[in-house]
């Protein structure tokens, strides 16, 4: 209806003068069906000088932005996930195969570490892109809805 944010005058708390002159609440629940049809058909079947729409409250809520930031951490752990896992499983299998010979060298475990990364995005990339994507459309899906 509004190309941004509704204008001042229709927040919840705002109050206007009624063509009655009296003060009435945003809310909605102030004027019957009949009391609207009769203000309208008194003036061409638009609405009367001085009504606005019913209350238009913020539809973010504390709850709702928690759950967006859970999602936004799930899919984080979905996509860092698996990386993270073939790194640590590499570095201990190394770790161990060096505690074993006696080799400490940090290079070994770093190439080892890096070439495990770059196989698991090889083998995962695709399925982490997808669904990072998908996440994000969802998102940009969901704004509209999320801002009122």
């Amino acid at each position: 209806m509004w190309a941004s944010s509704p204008p001042p005058s229709l927040r919840c708390s705002a109050r206007f003068t009624g063509e009655e002159g009296q003060k009435r609440k945003v809310d909605g629940n102030d004027n019957s069906e009949d009391d609207r049809s009769a203000r309208r058909a008194s003036h061409g079947g638009m609405p009367a000088p001085g009504w606005h729409p019913p209350c238009i409250c913020p539809a973010m809520t504390p709850e709702l932005a928690l759950t967006e930031m859970r999602r936004g951490l799930e899919v984080a752990l979905w996509v860092g996930g698996p990386l993270l896992v073939s790194v640590l499983l590499v570095g201990v299998v190394v770790g161990i195969v060096q505690a074993a010979t006696q080799l400490n060298e940090p290079t070994i475990a770093f190439i080892a570490k890096a070439v495990a990364l770059t196989a698991s995005l090889f083998a995962m990339g695709s399925f982490l892109l997808a669904y990072l994507v998908d996440y994000t459309i969802a998102l940009f899906q969901r704004i509209p809805h999320l801002i009122g």
